[in-house]
């Protein structure tokens, strides 16, 4: 059989999904919570219907309450299948609380319905939802999840007919129901049990007939001493009733009693605390939340005491000088004008244009003078022409001159300002901004200072507010103002022991009450002085005993006077039946002895069918023998290929228990990590599918691989690979990406669908 694809309605968390599948590999790879064990159990539920409830604690427990759609409480879908070349389509729904509906089985290419009222896992897999589980389906947290009795049952049922709905127990169950009816295997119950009996009975009324008469006197003896007997235990019934009253009278008054001298101790400790709120603390009753002030005002006294001493010592600290006088005095001069940019840009422009008037001056008069010799070399005899250049070369001269005596007057003015402040005319700009930043740090403590001044007297206000409000806090408590924060301190101890002392007495008083009250709600019901008025006086009750003593005794009592009364009723009963005649006694003889051939004939029958029985169990444990090594050589050959040639042995009891060989010791399978344990599994599933299936067989993995390493993991996708290439079919949901890696490393062909969260 092969899944060709699947179509959900409504079941579990999903909806209107669909998938295909292919003849490969098929991983389904998708995150926890996204769909993929519920599309496993969508597929179980096409075949085999709704599961039924499972105890709790076991791997399946919701998978039922997991089917069920979450938003319509349904299950409902269809899946097409291919079987020996034809295709079908299983369609099923189900509501919540009714019971599994029966699956609709469709013959695609002809359109006809097949195989009416048949489950579809048991017509096309030809096992049941307990074999599946077993053989077919790895699901999340199953793995090892093989019950070794419904294995065991499958298995030889297979092994034994061909046929698992055959089931060769229930015929060894049927022939041993047949020997109960005669014989029950502990030997109680069954017809042959029950004519025995009454064989006995029949004889033993066989006997009384013969002792009736000789017995009629002695009975009439033993019925006069049985009476006296009976007064005697009536009397010691009544007595004991008479104790058990005045005990459990006499408990309750005790309680009575205890209950008044608790409401004494209620009382005097309510007395204790009205007398401690009178005292107070000064005649003042503080409370918690003046306890919390004061507090808080103490730490408010520290925290301004240490601000005060803290801006005293800075204030009367002495500053060292860190600037330089002279030239923050220079700074203040040029502030007084101008700006620090101001004054350097202004001496620097003048300096500019000092030195631009010497060049133009000295160009002038340079010019003026080479122009002259060139006309006069030029010019020759031209005596006019050399008159105007004469002119023309002393005018240069002479502005020249005036231009060089300007840039002098301005350069010597520039000079004697910066000499005025100290400043040569190289380095100015230096000396000015290194006076400017003098002027910055004086400026700074001189600030700093005022700040400091500021705070301190600040501080010396807090402090003296502080100091006030405690010296009001202390007279209100009668207190001397001495020491101020000592005095604090100790009235701040002084009403901590006076609030513990009162919450103490409080919660004593509020517990009490209530134990109180719990007693005379259970009183209530009770008249103190109609059972004071009960009690007999000079009573010779012995009150030492309790009440369950007593009620024991009182119960020994009256089953010793009821079995008195009963014997006393079957003797009476005896003596007035004790007429008998000979008549009887042979009518008696002669049911005895045909009961006698009845359980001849019922003892043959039943020794015929415990012969049949055993034969036919010899001939079933021969073949649960037999099955186990084929099972177990197909096992152990591929936890070889699993396990890279550690385990190569995997040992398999009779009843399907499951083990390995380690070092040449056994080892259950529950000794072993769960990796490998989950390795033996896997390799024990695939063996029961290689000796239990023919055909085509889907194979189911959920979440299988989780706990393998790679190694191992690649030792189960190959050998998965080779299932597939015989023709099978193998459908693997994970939640993580190594899988689809391995069977790339492996060259292993797959189809993968991708789930993503709802």
């Amino acid at each position: 059989m092969k899944i060709l694809s699947i179509n959900i309605t409504e079941f579990g968390g999903l909806s209107d999904f669909k998938l295909n599948f292919t003849d490969r590999l098929n991983i389904i790879e998708g995150g926890n919570e996204s769909g993929k064990s519920t599309v496993l159990l969508f597929i179980m539920y096409m075949l085999y219907g709704l599961p039924k409830s499972s105890k709790k604690n076991t791997p399946g427990a919701y998978d039922k309450a997991r089917s069920l759609s979450w938003s319509g409480s349904r299950a409902e879908g269809s899946m097409e299948i291919e079987q020996d070349g034809v295709r079908y389509r299983i369609e099923r729904a189900n509501l919540r609380r009714t019971a599994s509906s029966e699956a609709q089985i469709t013959d695609i290419d002809a359109g006809a319905r097949v195989h009416i009222g048949k489950e579809p896992g048991e017509v096309f897999l030809g096992v049941s939802r307990e074999t599946f589980e077993s053989c077919l389906w790895c699901g999340q947290s199953r793995t090892a999840a093989i019950s070794p009795e419904k294995l065991t049952e499958t298995l030889s049922n297979l092994a034994l007919t061909a046929d698992e709905s055959v089931n060769g127990e229930a015929v060894l169950n049927t022939i041993r129901n047949a020997k109960k009816q005669y014989k029950h295997e502990r030997g109680e119950g069954g017809s042959i049990s029950d004519v025995s009996a009454e064989l006995s009975n029949a004889r033993a009324e066989l006997s009384r007939i013969d002792a009736a008469l000789e017995r009629n006197a002695d009975d009439r003896q033993r019925h006069a001493r049985l009476t006296e007997r009976l007064a005697e235990s009536e009397r010691a019934v009544a007595t004991l009733k008479e104790k058990k009253r005045a005990v459990r009278t006499l408990t309750v008054l005790s309680r009575f009693a205890a209950l008044d001298k608790f409401k004494e101790v209620i009382e005097k400790d309510r007395n204790s605390l009205a007398e401690l709120e009178r005292e107070g603390i000064g005649k003042y009753a503080p409370d918690a939340e003046e306890l919390f002030s004061l507090k808080m005002l103490s730490r408010t006294y520290l925290q301004r005491k240490q601000e005060h001493d803290e801006c005293d010592k800075a204030a009367k600290a002495e500053e060292k000088s860190n600037y330089d006088a002279n030239a923050a005095a220079i700074a203040e001069r040029i502030a007084e004008k101008e700006s620090k940019e101001s004054f350097i840009a202004r001496t620097s422009d003048s300096q500019r244009r000092a030195k631009k008037l010497v060049i133009g001056g000295i160009a002038l008069l340079a010019g003026a003078c080479l122009s002259a010799g060139i006309f006069k070399l030029i010019a020759g005899d031209n005596i006019p022409l050399l008159i105007i250049l004469l002119c023309l070369s002393a005018t240069a001269a002479v502005f020249g001159g005036l231009l060089l005596a300007l840039s002098q007057k301005r350069a010597k003015a520039v000079r004697r300002e910066l000499g005025a402040i100290g400043c040569g005319a190289e380095d100015y700009k230096r000396r000015i901004s290194y006076c400017f930043e003098q002027l910055d740090i004086l400026t700074e403590e001189e600030s700093k200072a005022a700040e400091r001044q500021r705070r301190l007297a600040v501080a010396v206000e807090n402090l003296a507010a502080c100091k006030r409000e405690i010296s009001e806090t202390l007279e209100k408590y009668d207190k001397s103002p001495d020491g101020e924060g000592k005095a604090l301190s100790i009235l701040t101890f002084e009403i901590e022991a006076y609030l513990a002392k009162k919450k103490e007495i409080s919660d004593r008083i509020a517990l009490n009450t209530k134990i109180a009250e719990n007693d005379e709600r259970q009183l209530e019901g009770y008249d103190r002085a109609a059972l004071e008025a009960s009690l007999p006086e000079n009573s010779r009750i012995d009150i030492s005993l309790d009440e369950n003593d007593i009620e024991r005794r009182l119960k020994d009592a009256e089953d010793a006077r009821r079995a008195i009364e009963s014997e006393l009723t079957a003797l009476e009963i005896r003596i007035k039946s004790s007429g008998v005649s000979l008549d009887i006694r042979a009518d008696v003889e002669s049911k005895i002895e045909l009961l006698e051939d009845e359980r001849a004939a019922l003892t043959e029958r039943y020794d015929i069918l415990d012969r049949a029985y055993r034969a036919v169990e010899e001939a079933y444990g021969n073949m649960r023998r037999s099955f186990a090594p084929s099972v177990r050589e197909s096992a152990g050959r591929l936890l070889d290929s699993i396990s890279g040639g550690k385990y190569s042995r995997i040992l398999l009891s009779e009843d399907f228990e499951v083990g390995v060989e380690v070092s040449g010791k056994e080892r259950s399978a529950l000794c072993l990590s769960s990796g490998t344990s989950d390795a033996v599994y896997v390799a024990l599933r695939l063996a029961l599918i290689e000796n239990i299936f023919e055909g085509n067989i889907p194979f189911f993995m959920d979440e299988t691989l989780s706990q393998l390493d790679d190694t191992r993991a690649k030792g189960v996708l190959s050998l998965v690979a080779e299932y597939v290439a015989r023709g099978n079919q193998c459908i693997l949901l994970t939640c993580h990406s190594r899988e689809t890696r391995l069977c790339d490393e492996l060259e292993i062909k797959y189809s993968k669908t991708t789930l993503a969260r709802g």
